[in-house]
């Protein structure tokens, strides 16, 4: 018989040495993102609103935190504006899921008009 070891486990052994290294790396990749999708001031957020809002209650929602400046170009991400550091804490409670750098996020159309909201 041959004690040669089987490629399967082999591949197993060496998955298993690499797998602290590669999920930390995968961490780190996901903080350096999430940090860099943030808001960049707590005066302009693209606000993502949960996806099975109807569009009546996601307008409602984010004009009860502030200004309505843009539709994202998914139905749910509204940015929203105001003129004091509270902004965020109002989309918190408003309902808003995720707070996004709306340059960053790519997700912005033109700015609304406000007659049409």
């Amino acid at each position: 018989m041959s004690s040669s070891v089987h490629p399967a486990s082999r591949a197993r052994k060496l998955l298993l040495t690499f797998a602290p290294a590669l999920a930390l790396t995968f961490a780190s990749l996901g903080a350096a993102v999430a940090f860099e999708a943030g808001p960049r001031t707590p005066r302009q957020i693209a606000a993502v609103f949960p996806p099975w809002w109807s569009q009546a209650r996601i307008l409602e929602a984010a004009r009860d935190a502030g200004a309505i400046a843009a539709i994202g170009g998914a139905r749910n991400v509204v940015v929203v504006v105001a003129d004091d550091d509270h902004l965020p804490s109002r989309l918190n409670a408003a309902g808003a899921l995720l707070q996004l750098n709306p340059t960053l996020t790519g997700l912005c159309v033109e700015p609304l008009d406000q007659n049409n909201v």
